[in-house]
């Protein structure tokens, strides 16, 4: 072998050194990217997570106020019922009364 080949060989070498590092880098860059998309990945996860338990907060909260509305409506109604029915047997009572005393004096006439 003479000077010549050996210096083309040397450079060889150098280049493929060269460009052994540039994988590597490559390699490092390509798996830095990795723990990037893992890292956003379980941090999207955790925001989601977090976004699902705050929204059923709300609708427990929500159903929370709505069955309360509800019994207040209803119990509201109740009571308007009690009232009506009431208010009902008074003016009943009043009328069959009435009936009675015409009855009675147009029979005893």
């Amino acid at each position: 072998m003479g000077v010549v080949e050996v210096e083309k060989i040397s450079r060889l070498e150098g280049r493929v050194e060269e460009l052994s590092k540039r994988v590597d880098d490559i390699k490092s860059d390509i798996n830095s990217l990795r723990n990037e998309v893992i890292a956003t990945r379980n941090e999207m996860r955790n925001e989601i997570n977090s976004l699902r338990r705050e929204i059923n907060d709300l609708r427990n909260e929500m159903n929370s106020r709505i069955n309360s509305l509800e019994n207040r409506i209803e119990n509201r109604i109740n009571g308007l019922d009690r009232k009506l029915d009431s208010r009902f047997l008074t003016l009943l009572s009043i009328q069959i009364s009435m009936w009675v005393t015409i009855i009675l004096t147009i029979l005893f006439r």
